[in-house]
């Protein structure tokens, strides 16, 4: 679930915590190859969304691993700052981006109040046990009139329904708190945000579906992997395909 905020004038102080890093770079392969190049095309997505919803200018990623998507939205004309709690994702954004991407806590960064034109949290919300005052923080630094880009698992939607414990956006324990529609509109709009659109990514079913199924044949806890595996990888030409 995808969705576009745009800020309001007030401006909130702030602590928040990203619980999950990101992985050391995987070895080369055709699995490793085929993620790879679908993570470089939802980027891709990710960009152009940004760009429908809010002119270049200066735009904050928190949360963001080594820097792809900034990497498209420089390429689109932006000037790019990216914030990340993993050393090794904070050295390879950088040596990426040339330089702009902090480690550590967002508040504690003590960036300028109004510095930003849009901010984006990518897959990260979910995983932060101090949300409100994240949304706080992010107020506080973007322009008077910014926007504020939330992409989240939607629990609401049918893929959830079906598949319940076996779901694989459940993704427990690095997921501390689960969002719908409702929800994440009550909670973003309750710290001066006002919702200008929501969007479903077009890989967002079928991955939900093709990785469900998968943990669904395997079966809890036997620790075999193979139905998952097969499973992505015979989806992956497909996500590309609708991406």
């Amino acid at each position: 679930m995808r969705t576009q905020w745009a800020s309001s004038k007030q401006s909130w102080p702030c602590a928040w915590q990203r619980l999950c890093s990101t992985e050391a770079p995987r070895a080369g392969g055709k699995s490793s190859r085929l993620f790879d190049a679908h993570a470089g095309i939802v980027n891709a997505s990710r960009a152009r969304f940004l760009c429908a919803h809010a002119p270049a200018g200066r735009v904050l990623d928190v949360g963001c691993g080594n820097g792809d998507f900034l990497a498209q939205a420089k390429k689109r004309g932006w000037d790019v700052t990216g914030v990340e709690l993993s050393a090794l994702a904070c050295e390879e954004a950088a040596a990426r981006l040339g330089g702009n991407v902090y480690r550590g806590d967002l508040a504690e960064l003590e960036l300028p109040a109004g510095s930003f034109d849009a901010a984006t949290l990518w897959h990260v919300l979910e995983h932060i046990t101090t949300p409100h005052e994240l949304l706080e923080e992010l107020n506080r630094v973007l322009k008077p009139g910014g926007a504020l880009i939330v992409e989240v698992p939607d629990c609401g939607n049918p893929v959830f329904r079906a598949f319940r414990q076996h779901y694989f956006h459940l993704d427990l324990p690095r997921h501390v708190f689960f969002y719908d529609r409702a929800t994440l509109r009550a909670m973003i709009e309750g710290h001066g945000f006002a919702v200008d659109s929501e969007d479903a990514p077009s890989w967002y079913y079928p991955e939900g579906i093709a990785k469900s199924m998968g943990y669904l044949l395997e079966g809890e806890g036997n620790g075999k992997t193979r139905w998952r595996k097969a499973l992505s990888l015979m989806a992956c030409p497909f996500f590309l395909l609708v991406t």
